[in-house]
């Protein structure tokens, strides 16, 4: 043997040289990766507080994505809004000018005009109706949460066809909210289609849809009733009327008694006082619910005992519904309550019952039929889900509103009253006064639609009020966003600063553990090289 080194020093130099080896492959992956270590556990007492951090990064950076996709909606949802409103606008200039002159007698010329209006009110009810139906990605804007179905359906292609739907005579369109927006379907029927001639007048005529009240037959044209424990009070007359109204009301001792009711709603009123069985329509609710104004007034002022009377809440009073899956009557009809006095006390028990339905017009076919829908014709077709958005941990915003908010509902109840058929009684001068009661109806809710008046009787919801709610929701995201990216870069610096190396300092240790490998490895090889005959 005549080498220096032995088979053991040589083991210890190779290890040597394997950590140093170790150390440069460390050093080599924090200056590519900027990090001080690849593990946890690397990071010692740090590793808790980093996980924290990093949690509370990829957090805010979800909820930052979130605000981003939530304001394009919002902005899209504020976008169709506002077209909405220019249009109404611009057509409510038109009507207002037209307007200007009105006559009993129209000419040829005038009656094309007329005609031209009631065009115009259909094509801006289609434009309108294309606005709410805005969509992103397939995602309906205002639908509520029915995001998948269109929300607003009405047969807006042409005047003719939305006539063939609503003609003006045995089928208007509905004329108030509680009806344009009547949502209830009664469905696999057992009943009796007839009809009462020269009822309620000498000129008019009613068809009849009665259900069978047979053994297990439970299915009744009710949609709810109202507490009846404590007392109600009837009165004759208002302290406030409006002029051209008949009203009278009912009150009760009992907070929100009469809150789950608006306006337009028909209340079959089985009382403890005889006069006062009938059907009323609710035109006013007080904001307590302890008071609800009506017409027709009751016929006697009175007060009944709680538990002493019966309140179904029926089907509005011209409210259209869709006749399906009956032998000769599949059409539209208008539901239709005359005045209390003139329905047959026979007949009334049958309808406080929610067991009958006066409608226009009369039915071609006759007699029990059964699986009958009775379906309501709303054109809302989405839910009354608030599509709520959340900005962080602890706030959310309304991103939404529906196309049967009240501001729309209007629009719609407004172009719907102007556009549907024409009156035809055969009097011209008595069929004028008709349309223009129509078109000033129209004006005042297209009106009211953009800007709420407190002396028009109307949800008190417009589109100005539309545009703020979603203008500040606009805002609140994008100081959400604005503050995100504020806290996103604070964190991402909390985050550097625990885990992330200093780049000189690692480039400096890389250069140190490269020269010391190179040293390590010059010595191996010049130990390698020594002999002991170096020596001799």
């Amino acid at each position: 043997m005549t080498r220096v080194t032995t088979y053991a020093s040589n083991q210890v130099m190779l290890s040597s040289i394997l950590d140093l080896q170790s150390r440069l492959n460390d050093s080599a992956l924090a200056v590519n990766t900027e990090r001080k270590t690849q593990t946890y556990s690397g990071l010692a007492p740090d590793a808790f507080r980093l996980v924290n951090l990093e949690t509370l990064h990829a957090a805010t950076d979800n909820y930052n994505a979130g605000n981003k996709t939530a304001e394009v909606r919002v902005a899209a949802a504020s976008t169709a809004v506002e077209k909405a409103r220019k249009s109404v606008a611009d057509f409510l200039g038109k009507l207002q000018d037209f307007a200007k002159f009105r006559t009993d007698a129209p000419t040829p010329e005038y009656l094309a005009q007329v005609t031209s209006v009631r065009q115009q009110a259909v094509q801006t009810m289609a434009n309108v109706q294309y606005y709410m139906n805005s969509d992103i990605d397939g995602m309906f804007l205002f639908s509520g949460g029915k995001t998948d179905t269109a929300p607003v359906k009405l047969p807006t292609s042409s005047l003719s066809a939305f006539e063939a739907v609503y003609n003006g005579g045995s089928v208007m369109f509905p004329e108030t909210k509680a009806a344009d927006l009547f949502n209830a379907d009664f469905r696999d029927l057992k009943v009796q289609f007839s009809n009462k001639a020269a009822f309620p007048t000498a000129t008019e005529n009613r068809g009849v849809i009665e259900m069978d009240t047979g053994a297990g037959e439970t299915k009744r044209f009710v949609t709810g009733s109202l507490n009846n424990a404590a007392p109600i009070t009837f009165a004759t007359t208002v302290p406030d009327p409006v002029t051209g109204i008949s009203e009278g009301s009912l009150s009760s001792t009992s907070f929100g008694a009469f809150g789950t009711l608006e306006r337009g709603m028909t209340l079959l009123i089985n009382s403890g006082t005889a006069a006062n069985d009938g059907v009323y329509t609710v035109t006013e609710v007080s904001q307590d619910g302890r008071y609800v104004k009506v017409t027709p007034p009751p016929a006697a002022a009175a007060t009944d005992a709680g538990g002493g009377y019966t309140i179904n809440i029926g089907v509005p009073n011209g409210t259209v519904m869709g006749i399906e899956n009956s032998t000769g009557n599949n059409a539209p009809v208008t539901v239709r309550w005359p005045d209390n006095a003139s329905i047959p006390a026979a007949e009334m028990t049958k309808i406080l019952n929610g067991e009958m339905v006066y409608t226009t017009p009369t039915f071609g076919t006759t007699g029990a039929q059964s699986n009958v829908n009775v379906v309501s014709s709303g054109y809302y077709q989405g839910d009354t889900l608030a599509m709520t958005h959340r900005v962080d941990a602890n706030r959310t915003v309304t991103t939404a509103v529906t196309a049967q908010d009240g501001a729309f509902e209007k629009v719609f109840r407004a172009l719907g009253v102007l556009g549907q058929g024409m009156p035809s009684t055969g009097n011209t001068a008595n069929d004028m006064q008709e349309f223009y009661r129509r078109l000033d109806q129209t004006m005042t809710l297209l009106g009211d639609s953009m800007t709420h008046g407190n002396t028009v009787r109307e949800d008190s919801n417009d589109m100005t009020s539309v545009q703020t709610t979603l203008g500040l929701t606009q805002v609140e995201l994008k100081n959400a966003q604005t503050n995100a990216k504020s806290f996103l870069s604070f964190l991402e610096g909390s985050i550097a600063d625990i885990a992330n190396v200093d780049l000189t300092t690692a480039v400096t240790k890389l250069n140190d553990d490269q020269r010391a490998l190179e040293a390590a490895y010059k010595v191996l090889a010049q130990t390698s090289k020594l002999s002991l005959k170096d020596y001799i």
